[in-house]
């Protein structure tokens, strides 16, 4: 039996539902209200050994036979193995590694809130509209950060906005008083206006018709750029412009 424990269909949500759907495989799926954090509640199966790895919950769920597995793109690549049908992975070797690569890309630069369609045809349950958390950025800001990932394979990591460095920070070193602070603010900060519409399209199981385009309803509170990821692309740039300027200050210092 295979099962899937999943939100709307965005983001990492969506891979292991694009590879069910092309490979025809038959699947039991339980949608899931991630913004009112029903991934922690008893819907879902108590993890085991290997989904303790994920603890936050930030991706999809896969049960087969009783065995769980996280991550989308591993989920990805354990049902193109397993099931028969249709490949989606290439089979030469070099297709196959650059398959790899641009993955990669993807996964490794990590995103803020963006203004993508998917807060108007998701599905939810909270008392008003969904919302990314401020700050947010337009799409076109999260297009250029992985185009620059994908020719600077040397960095292994890129942050994507000032609030992407606090959120990895915060959880590194402040984790008990980021997860209080979110507890607190998490919440509200996630809805805004009144409620949805009645009847208002979702694409939970099955796609919303015509062409949303990439930009969703928050254009005029989002961001066209990222002084902070500018600031990552070219770090090496400015900590020599940085370094010329102390040993200047210094020689002019020196030579008064």
């Amino acid at each position: 039996m295979l099962e899937l424990y999943h939100w709307a269909p965005n983001g990492p949500w969506l891979k292991p539902l694009i590879v069910l759907a092309e490979k025809d495989i038959d699947c039991t799926f339980h949608p899931l209200d991630v913004l009112a954090f029903e991934q922690y509640g008893p819907a879902v199966p108590a993890p085991t050994l290997e989904t303790r790895l994920n603890p936050e919950g930030e991706g999809p769920l896969l049960v087969h036979d009783g065995r769980q597995l996280t991550e989308s793109f591993f989920i990805c690549e354990y049902l193109d193995t397993v099931f028969e049908g249709l490949a989606l992975r290439p089979t030469h070797p070099v297709a196959f590694n650059r398959m790899l690569t641009w993955a990669r890309f993807i996964n490794e630069v990590l995103m803020p809130a963006v203004n993508t369609p998917q807060f108007t045809w998701c599905k939810s349950k909270m008392p008003r509209k969904p919302q990314p958390v401020a700050p947010i950025f337009q799409p076109e800001v999260a297009g250029r950060a992985v185009r620059w990932a994908a020719h600077h394979p040397g960095r292994r990591e890129l942050l994507v906005g000032y609030s992407t460095w606090e959120a990895v920070w915060g959880t590194k070193f402040i984790p008990g008083l980021l997860d209080s602070y979110l507890g607190k603010t998490g919440y509200d900060s996630q809805q805004y206006d009144s409620g949805r519409e009645p009847g208002a399209p979702v694409n939970l199981m099955e796609p919303v018709a015509g062409d949303f385009g990439a930009h969703g309803e928050f254009d005029d509170r989002s961001n066209s750029h990222s002084r902070y990821t500018w600031a990552e692309e070219n770090r090496y740039w400015l900590a020599g412009a940085v370094g010329i300027a102390f040993l200047s200050a210094l020689l002019a210092a020196r030579s008064a």
